[in-house]
């Protein structure tokens, strides 16, 4: 993700909107990009077993929305404050009521994550000890 970052700031158009350059840092929604290093990080810490359990992915889920969540919000509550134009009567809570509308998709999506991972990391770990040099 710290690479994804990167790409994207050195101009690649790899963020949404298809937009990169270091003039992303200055949008709204670029903490939700930052986010997403702390999210890969945290995520990893949770599964770095061999085999974690159901626990594990629940956690790694719930921890990454949160993550994502609170860095991209209060990023985005910053920026509109300090350096962009925040709407007239925007506030700390207007800022997360606008998020609550993201919510329930963002849980539906982390829930059936949290079925696909685990079959996927099965698959891939029988894949690779069949065929070694495939994660080469």
């Amino acid at each position: 993700m710290t690479a994804y970052v990167f790409v994207g700031l050195a101009g690649i158009p790899v963020f949404a909107g298809f937009k990169g350059g270091l003039s992303s840092v200055l949008s709204s929604t670029f903490g939700f990009v930052i986010s997403f290093i702390f999210v890969a990080y945290a995520a990893g810490k949770c599964l770095q077993k061999e085999n974690p359990s159901k626990w594990a992915y629940i956690s790694a889920g719930l921890l990454s929305l949160f993550l994502n969540y609170m860095i991209g919000t209060n990023f985005m509550y910053f920026a509109l404050t300090f350096w962009l134009d925040a709407p007239k009567g925007f506030s700390y809570a207007v800022a997360w009521s606008w998020m609550a509308a993201y919510l329930p998709l963002d849980l539906i999506v982390t829930t059936l994550s949290l079925a696909l991972v685990p079959k996927l990391r099965k698959a891939l770990k029988r894949q690779l000890s069949i065929n070694p040099s495939a994660g080469a």
